[in-house]
């Protein structure tokens, strides 16, 4: 058994993250683990991929093929529904989310977000160094797309809240999700 735990919130693109990890060479198991009582029997740390919650939010839509509106992103705000995570069916996004705040000062886990491993390959560095491995050049460009080993596909085309994100839904968001982005250590939004 491997003894790394790869683990996020759903659809906060942990399936990168397995791919950035056997590209450097290290085997890890995927989780969804909520932080109830911190790292699971057998494993000695884990790496702990957070996501800008919007855009988990519009990925979460995206995943279950629900239109990505301003009255569906306020109903998953209000109760998250998904037959592929029966543990977060009915609650809201910000009660959800609060189930997995405590990895974000676990000692034994690295926090990486989504962006910065899908962004640059300072983020990849980052998992190496935490592993102890080394990041063999070219790794980040072979990141997108197919991860042949494991059958997995994320979309190459990231989602991203701002596409749809205006004055009403963030009024919303306001209600529903108070703190939220504050908490995971992403900025308001501004309107264009």
């Amino acid at each position: 058994m491997a003894t790394l735990l790869l683990n996020g919130f759903p659809k906060s693109g942990i399936h990168a993250l397995q791919k950035a990890c056997v590209l450097l060479g290290v085997a890890g198991n995927l989780g969804h683990d909520s932080y109830a009582s911190g790292l699971p029997d057998g494993y000695t740390r884990s790496i702990f991929l957070k996501r800008d919650p919007r855009n988990i939010l519009i990925s979460w839509l995206r995943f279950n093929h629900i239109p990505v509106t301003t009255e569906n992103l306020v109903s998953a705000m209000e109760s998250l529904h998904s037959e592929l995570h029966p543990d977060q069916e009915g609650k809201s996004l910000a009660v959800a989310m609060a189930e997995f705040e405590g990895w974000r000062t676990d000692p034994n886990t690295l926090v990486v977000s989504y962006e910065e491993l899908a962004e640059s390959p300072l983020g990849m560095d980052k998992v190496a160094a935490f592993l102890g491995v080394r990041y063999p050049d070219g790794a980040f460009g072979k990141l997108e797309g197919l991860d042949e080993e494991n059958k997995k596909f994320y979309n190459e085309s990231h989602s991203d809240y701002q596409d749809v994100w205006d004055a009403e839904v963030q009024a919303f968001w306001d209600v529903h999700c108070t703190g939220l982005l504050t908490t995971w250590g992403y900025a308001p939004w501004q309107p264009l």
